[in-house]
């Protein structure tokens, strides 16, 4: 299995996935060899209202 994964630095729902999300049991299939997972970083959240900019509209971030 591969997951790609398209995160923003600065998006909350990036970061509850990476601490207490699915990404734990990601980095356990890996160690196992059951699954990979590549990354796009991208920016979904406006630059000039900060982290709040664009939350709203957002897609949260799953594996796909």
């Amino acid at each position: 299995m591969t997951a790609h994964l398209y995160e923003d630095p600065r998006c909350p729902y990036c970061e509850e996935f990476e601490t207490t999300g699915g990404s734990p049991k990601l980095r356990e299939m890996m160690l196992d060899h059951r699954a990979q997972a590549e990354y796009t970083l991208a920016s979904f959240l406006d630059d000039r209202l900060g982290a709040a900019g664009r939350r709203g509209r957002s897609t949260p971030c799953v594996p796909h």
